[in-house]
């Protein structure tokens, strides 16, 4: 594999936008996240999320199974590289001991109203590197966006206070393609308490007003977040298939049917 600057194929970039998580697929590659282009030796191509040791990956184009394997190589220096590709090569993945984690996708259904807010909290864009530093998202968003300079002209994020305690905060995960990916950070002490959903509505209103799509997306097991994401407005769209490694899944049938009308994989 080798790096690369841009991506001129279109069928590779009409592909790319059939993806889930088009946030973070169009950030990296208009260079508003941290993340690496890449050509496999079969001339598909690999996007990779830099500066976190659980990134996403995606891969779009034909894959061989030496393309697979130039992948897992590389991708095997992270702890958890979540990747994404076509449902038809998961199987060589999971013969590769790796697993599926499933996560769901939800669009914004019911646009947000007023958010009230009580007299002793407030809501304030974080503007100053100052305020960053406090929130419990300093770390990850400065690993996304490389520089506090590179978050304030492509992110966005904002913080509920009461008086200096920074209650929840909601963040730009990821912005691209006119997307923008939704993260959300309550203090422990603060939760179950409509603190999330309050700062989750108002990123959204303020996404709408600038004509970005807002997206809410987590893993199938984190129910809490789920929920949260329904109270702000949004449904479930899609679920879709991440391959993980080494949770220790099996093949199912239909993949090993798949195997065995694909005999040019020798696995």
């Amino acid at each position: 594999m080798h790096p690369i600057q841009s991506i001129s194929n279109p069928l590779i970039l009409n592909e790319l936008k059939t993806f889930p998580l088009q946030a973070v697929i169009w950030g990296i590659i208009d260079g508003n996240n941290q993340g690496e282009l890449f050509e496999l030796c079969d001339k598909s191509i690999l996007i990779l999320e830099s500066q976190s040791s659980e990134p996403f990956v995606f891969i779009a184009g034909p894959l061989s199974l030496k393309g697979i394997e130039e992948t897992i190589a590389y991708v095997s220096r992270f702890d958890y590289p979540m990747i994404y590709c076509q449902p038809k090569y998961h199987a060589f993945f999971l013969n590769k001991q790796f697993d599926f984690l499933l996560r769901v996708e939800l669009q914004l259904e019911n646009p947000p109203g007023y958010t009230h807010i009580q007299n002793d909290y407030t809501i304030e864009p974080i503007l100053t590197f100052g305020v960053l530093q406090k929130c419990q998202g300093f770390k990850d968003t400065l690993n996304r966006y490389g520089t506090f300079e590179q978050f304030i002209k492509y992110g966005k994020g904002y913080v509920l206070r009461e008086e200096d305690r920074i209650v929840s905060e909601a963040y730009a995960d990821y912005i691209g393609g006119g997307y923008l990916e939704i993260g959300v950070i309550t203090h422990p002490k603060y939760r179950s308490l409509g603190f999330g959903t309050k700062i989750v509505t108002y990123l959204t209103k303020e996404c709408l007003t600038q004509q970005i799509i807002p997206v809410y997306s987590c893993h199938i097991s984190n129910r809490n977040s789920i929920s949260l994401g329904l109270k702000a407005g949004f449904s479930i769209s899609k679920y879709y298939v991440l391959m993980v490694p080494n949770v220790g899944n099996t093949l199912g049938k239909p993949l090993l049917g798949w195997i065995k009308d694909n005999p040019e994989w020798d696995i």
